[in-house]
C-alpha cells in the first residue's frame, strides 16, 4: 500500500492544510516531503496534516516529518492531527507529542 496526498483547498485555513492517507514509510516518505517541502516554499506558513486515514507509520515517516519541521522557518509549525491511537503511540514513545500532536489545526488568523 501506498499514501494519498491531498491538499485540502476547502479548508478555512489561512496556512497549508493536508490530508494523507495510507502508510507513511521508507516507500512513501519522500513523496510526502517532497510535496510539503514544494507547497512551503510556495506559502512558508505553519503546516497542518490530517493523520486520521494514517494507518502505519515507520522511523523513516517520522524522520521526515522532524526534517520538515527543521526546515520550516522558526515561526511555523508542523502540526499533526487526528492521528489514530497506534500512530499517536509512535509520537509518544519517542517523545515526539509534543512537537507535533495537535487537537486541531492552527489555521492562522
Amino acid at each position: 500500500m501506498g499514501i494519498v496526498i491531498k491538499q485540502n483547498e476547502e479548508a478555512k485555513c489561512k496556512n497549508i492544510f493536508f490530508k494523507i492517507s495510507g502508510e507513511l514509510d521508507i516507500n512513501t516518505a519522500s513523496e510526502l516531503k517532497d510535496t510539503v517541502e514544494s507547497e512551503y516554499k510556495k506559502n512558508p506558513s505553519t503546516v497542518n496534516i490530517d493523520f486520521s486515514e494514517i494507518n502505519f507509520m515507520d522511523s523513516t515517516g517520522l524522520g521526515v516529518l522532524i526534517t520538515l519541521k527543521k526546515s520550516f522557518n522558526e515561526e511555523h509549525n508542523l502540526n499533526v492531527i487526528n492521528a489514530q491511537k497506534h500512530v499517536q503511540k509512535v509520537f509518544i514513545i519517542t517523545g515526539l507529542s509534543e512537537l507535533f500532536l495537535r487537537e486541531e489545526a492552527d489555521c492562522g488568523k
